[in-house]
């Protein structure tokens, strides 16, 4: 049979995903600290929004709600299955720590993004967030492209609350 594959492919294409330009700033960040802060991208499993966790009387509309679902026909989208799959497939966390404390982690953010890398939901730190927040985000951005990540990265890596951070990581080495 014939190749339908008209498409060529460039299998040595990369892209600028926001997991890989904040890698870079965690290392420069270390390197002009001379190793002594060590910032960190890690991949995240836990809740990176606050949440609530239901009482007894929630647990219960529940239950009755799921026993009424079985009784009720119900109709299903196909498209929501099609397509990407998992509600969380890139969720990292950035975290400060230091060379002499390597347990101790200070978190600047999550992400959480899709395959094409944008839009990314950013979650900052409440300090950090209330510092730099300059049209009532709150602390929760989604940036739409990487000039935008670029433009917030800034902001966040050259805070105040970053810097105090930083500092005090190297103060705490050199005592």
């Amino acid at each position: 049979m014939e190749n339908l594959l008209e498409v060529k492919y460039d299998v040595t294409a990369t892209a600028e995903m926001p997991k890989k330009i904040l890698e870079e700033q965690c290392g420069n960040l270390t390197r002009s600290t001379n190793g002594i802060v060590i910032a960190r991208v890690a991949e995240y499993t836990g809740n990176i929004e606050s949440y609530i966790i239901p009482g007894i009387s929630d647990r219960l509309k529940t239950s009755t709600m799921q026993l009424n679902e079985i009784f009720e026909d119900r109709k299903i989208n196909i498209q929501t299955v099609l397509g990407e799959m998992g509600d969380e497939p890139f969720t990292y966390e950035f975290f400060l720590s230091s060379k002499s404390m390597p347990d101790y982690k200070f978190r600047i953010m999550f992400l959480k993004n899709g395959i094409m890398g944008y839009p990314l939901k950013i979650v900052l730190e409440e300090g950090i967030a209330e510092e730099i927040n300059d049209s009532n985000h709150g602390y929760t951005y989604v940036i739409q492209n990487q000039e935008q990540f670029l433009v917030i990265l800034k902001k966040i890596l050259n805070s105040a609350r970053v810097t105090d951070i930083v500092t005090r990581l190297i103060q705490m080495y050199n005592n």
